[in-house]
């Protein structure tokens, strides 16, 4: 079987949980509480701001939305990213099939399921 290397650099990745003590950068990155954020001052503010960022930017009527969407290019935009979409799902749909084909080749022909 081959094995597949990731093609991300390390450098590229976004991941700062270490930096506001969330663990070590591993495979699989240990999150906050959110006692832990509420009871760190820093943190604490950090979360306030965002919240009411997030509740600003919800709190605006859809107006500004409708026209943004409603440009032209905003409608290329939206076109553009149905058709990543749609590319994305068929070669989804073909890997999974060929999993299966794998799968079903590694049971053998007489394996039950």
């Amino acid at each position: 079987m081959t094995q597949l290397s990731p093609l991300r650099a390390p450098e590229h990745r976004a991941f700062i949980g270490p930096e506001f003590g969330a663990g070590e950068d591993g495979p699989d990155p240990q999150t906050l509480s959110y006692v832990q954020i509420m009871g760190n001052p820093k943190l604490a503010v950090l979360a306030r701001r965002v919240w009411e960022e997030l509740r600003e930017q919800f709190a605006q009527p859809d107006d500004a939305a409708s026209m943004a969407a409603a440009s032209p290019e905003a409608e290329e935009y939206r076109t553009k990213l149905e058709g990543w979409a749609d590319m994305l799902e068929i070669l989804l749909e073909e890997t999974l099939a060929e999993l299966e084909a794998i799968n079903a080749q590694r049971a053998g022909p007489g394996a039950e399921f």
